[in-house]
């Protein structure tokens, strides 16, 4: 099933979605729309014909992060066929879920999105569009609980190591609990086409 469905059942808040457009390279943002019918509860998404460059599209997931809402990702079957890391074939999971081995990917699998960060090479500057050497990273969670990223900026990466301000203030873990950060510039890239988004509005009952 969808996240967005699962949300609106059980908090009643504005879903949407942003599903990538391989033709004009933009995000168009439809609206979840519940529907109840013959004693079921199904659903739909509303085009709303808003598109956003990967730019806005960062920026919303920055903004949708702050205000306490959920945020969820997910693509294909052919995730990570675009990404070159390190090797590997495509294989079949348990459940008839695509594995990408070389990339650490799960096609048709939704993935949490845990937290955005936009940080600064030079210490002090870690706001702004990507400028004076910020890098845009973002923190993704397999539901597995294993089975991670395996491009860079992953756990145990050389960008770590590379980047040590950066290291310092995310403080990453290398462990397999599924959960992993991956560079912005490459979200889209590995295959997570659909940005699923629960508005909450209202912070206190998260608290």
């Amino acid at each position: 099933g969808w996240a967005v469905w699962g949300w609106a059942v059980l908090t009643g808040d504005h879903c949407l979605r942003l599903r990538f457009d391989e033709k004009t390279k933009h995000w168009k943002r439809s609206t979840f729309e519940a529907v109840k019918s013959k004693g079921s509860t199904d659903g739909r998404f509303i085009p709303t014909n808003e598109e956003f460059s990967m730019d806005d599209t960062w920026n919303l997931i920055l903004n949708y992060m702050e205000s306490g809402s959920f945020v969820a990702a997910s693509g294909g079957k052919d995730m990570g066929k675009n990404i070159d890391a390190g090797g590997g074939a495509n294989a079949g999971g348990l459940n008839g879920e695509q594995l990408n081995d070389s990339a650490g990917l799960v096609g048709t699998h939704a993935y949490s999105i845990l937290d955005a960060r936009e940080l600064g090479l030079i210490p002090g500057i870690s706001i702004g569009g990507g400028l004076l050497g910020q890098t845009r990273l973002i923190r993704l969670r397999n539901p597995w609980g294993k089975y991670e990223w395996k491009g860079p900026w992953s756990d145990g990466s050389k960008e770590w190591d590379e980047n040590p301000i950066i290291k310092m203030r995310l403080r990453p873990k290398d462990e397999d609990d599924g959960t992993f950060w991956m560079p912005w510039d490459q979200f889209e890239a590995a295959g997570f086409h659909n940005i699923d988004i629960c508005d909450r509005t209202t912070t206190k009952d998260l608290r």
